[in-house]
């Protein structure tokens, strides 16, 4: 049986009328986990109301 460690990493919407996360910035970040044996299981946004985006976390698994 496999025992997993799980991290989460975090993507911060920025912007006033037009909140967006810099998607080459995570995207980096997720590769850079990836090297280190990081799988990516899923992905989640946190609304700030009215369909704004404020966080975009990202949940990561590898084996202990």
């Amino acid at each position: 049986m496999t025992n997993w460690e799980y991290m989460s990493l975090t993507g911060e919407a920025k912007g006033f009328f037009d909140r967006t996360v810099d998607q080459d910035a995570f995207v980096a970040d997720l590769n850079q986990h990836g090297k280190l044996g990081w799988e990516l299981v899923g992905v989640f946004e946190v609304s700030a109301g009215q369909g704004q985006t404020q966080r975009v976390y990202a949940v990561l698994k590898r084996p202990k």
